[in-house]
């Protein structure tokens, strides 16, 4: 029996694939300020992406997994494993099972997360049910600027994730140029570049329609630490 689905893409995202919301739509409640803050240091705690072509390791990041319970707004923690693409998707790190280190608990129980999965699904997402169960892979990658380099935050260049929709949302900026984000059709046209300035600026797109890449960052003063911080969460949905 052929189960149907109790959702479809949003109005918005049918329209053109892709959205910019601006991060003050994004930005937490003061209840959530302290919560927000914790949130945010956990950056500063990532280990090396070993993938990273050596000596330069310049990006850090952790993986998790989450089920997200629209209805109760429950986030339910799924065993850690290992995370692969195919090499249609991502033809520089496809077929490659890379190991990242688990994000810890402590973030994946912090509300900031679950507000932030929630509001995503709001845009994302139209639903002719209340019921729908949804998988969440998350990721914090910081990307360290270094002296007198150009590094690429997706050296993988044009890519897709592999899931159904992606959230990209900059946690945090200073001392960097560059890091473009670029939106492509599925021939390789330029549909839009979109730079992430401020907190929580976020680009939300439907993965099966489009491709994005991000260009390459540099300090703006090579004497100090540049930094870009991103948290991206792909979403696809359990009950397909």
């Amino acid at each position: 029996m052929q189960i149907k689905a109790c959702w479809k893409p949003s109005a918005e995202i049918q329209q053109k694939a892709y959205l910019f919301i601006p991060g003050k739509v994004y930005l937490m409640p003061g209840e959530l300020e302290q919560s927000w803050a914790e949130f945010r240091r956990a950056w500063n705690d990532l280990a090396e992406d070993q993938y990273v072509q050596k000596p330069y390791c310049y990006r850090r990041r952790r993986y998790g997994r989450v089920l997200f319970d629209r209805e109760s707004g429950r986030l339910t923690p799924r065993p850690h494993t290992t995370f692969v693409q195919s090499k249609m998707m991502n033809p520089l790190y496809g077929g490659v099972q890379r190991e990242f280190e688990a994000i810890r608990d402590e973030g994946i129980r912090n509300p900031c997360l679950c507000r932030l999965i929630s509001s995503d699904l709001e845009r994302l997402v139209s639903f002719s049910e209340s019921n729908s169960n949804w998988l969440v892979g998350i990721h914090q990658i910081r990307i360290e600027g270094l002296c007198g380099k150009l590094v690429a935050p997706a050296p993988e260049g044009v890519h897709r994730d592999g899931s159904h929709f992606i959230g990209m949302h900059l946690i945090h900026r200073t001392n960097i140029r560059g890091g473009i984000s670029t939106i492509h059709s599925d021939d390789g046209a330029v549909l839009a570049t979109i730079e992430l300035r401020d907190t929580l600026d976020t680009i939300l797109l439907d993965d099966m329609q489009v491709m994005h890449s991000v260009g390459v960052v540099e300090p703006l003063d090579n004497t100090q630490k540049a930094i870009r911080d991103m948290l991206i969460l792909t979403y696809d949905p359990e009950d397909i």
